[in-house]
């Protein structure tokens, strides 16, 4: 593509994940898995990385786990070169637009986001 070296996705899954994990999953006792998600755009040696999530669903776990435990759904966002907080301040709401739902609403991809996935956790509730 441009002649520099790509980083392996799954290493920078795994950053993002690492990264985001930090902030959402500290009251997590599983994490249930991950869904539609792909990289926008590669990451080359020497990017920073990023990560964001916004919280798209919460709900009860099932059966007798629901007085304890609730399923919380995120959306996992990566960018390159920006830290997250001028990322948002940046592009705002549109970096949790799926990059590939963005050309029938007339909107442009963003060069710094290269990654998105969904995760559920299963987190003991507060008492």
């Amino acid at each position: 593509m441009s002649g520099e070296p790509i980083v392996y996705g799954g290493l920078v899954f795994a950053w993002l994940e690492g990264l985001a994990s930090r902030d959402v999953s500290e009251n997590s006792v599983w994490e249930i898995g991950f869904t539609e998600g792909y990289h926008t755009q590669p990451s080359i040696a020497g990017d920073t990385v990023a990560a964001l999530s916004r919280v798209l669903a919460v709900a009860d776990a099932p059966g007798a786990l629901g007085a304890c435990f609730g399923l919380v759904n995120f959306q996992l966002i990566g960018v390159k070169n920006i830290s997250a907080s001028n990322a948002y301040a940046k592009h705002g709401a549109d970096l949790f637009i799926k990059e590939n739902d963005k050309k029938a609403m007339g909107k442009e991809k963003i060069d710094e986001k290269i990654f998105e996935i969904e995760r559920q956790l299963l987190i003991r509730k507060r008492s």
